[in-house]
């Protein structure tokens, strides 16, 4: 069984909150977001999670480690935040579909000194002697390296998942995001490669699938990405 918590939170609370904390990152939704489920649940409570598309408020779906941690408290009816419980089991033997919004990255060796993270659509180029990490453009080349990852990734030995077929690509649109850096405390604005796909798959061991949903998938899981949804735990929040 996994947990999942649908979060409802106000738009006007969420950045209040933000902006006390850092008016620096308050203009970005993931940032508003994460200080709210940090305030009113504590810091890695509801990890990974995704923010649903909605214009009246925040909408989140999570998975939630210890579901006591996240029941209604003082802080979460202060800032409004309404908590929506959704226990799934994985089906044993049967063919189910994953949603999957991640950032498919990984570091480069430009030089024996340097090591470069870009999105795994990108190769290393040398030029008069100068090896850079060049971003591919062709969106078909990045939608094969993309499915690529996404097969390597979920069919890796300790994932507990069968794939039955190939990743069926939805977007491949960067996403923005004003990142606090802990070391000089300065702001960045960084531009993530992302993929939302849907792959088929089948359960082959059920403890470890269990753990693979409940980790995420790649970077990010505190901002918005890398969690790995069942198709009918989206359809239920939709």
């Amino acid at each position: 069984m996994i947990h999942f918590f649908h979060f409802s939170i106000p738009h006007d609370m969420a950045r209040k909150l933000a902006i006390a904390s850092d008016p620096r990152t308050a203009t970005d939704p993931a940032y508003a977001v994460k200080a709210v489920l940090q305030e009113c649940f504590g810091e890695g409570a509801v990890r990974p999670w995704r923010l649903l598309p909605d214009y009246e408020m925040f909408r989140v779906v999570g998975v939630v480690a210890d579901p006591k941690a996240v029941k209604p408290n003082t802080m979460s009816r202060r800032f409004g935040v309404v908590t929506e419980a959704i226990d799934y089991a994985l089906p044993e033997g049967e063919v189910f579909t994953l949603d999957v919004a991640a950032t498919p990255v990984r570091r480069f060796h430009v030089s024996e000194e340097r090591r470069q993270q870009a999105s795994v659509a990108a190769e290393v180029v040398e030029t008069d002697g100068v090896r850079q990490v060049v971003e591919a453009r062709d969106p078909e080349a990045i939608r094969m390296a993309y499915g690529r990852w996404m097969c390597e990734r979920l069919g890796a030995e300790g994932t507990g998942l069968e794939l039955v077929d190939y990743p069926e690509i939805l977007s491949t649109r960067p996403v923005r995001h004003n990142r606090r850096r802990h070391r000089d405390d300065s702001i960045r604005v960084l531009s993530l490669p992302y993929v939302n796909a849907r792959v088929p798959v089948r359960v082959a061991d059920m403890a470890q699938a269990e753990g693979f949903l409940r980790h995420g998938l790649g970077k990010g899981k505190d901002i918005g990405l890398g969690a790995i949804l069942p198709a009918p735990v989206l359809q239920e929040v939709a």
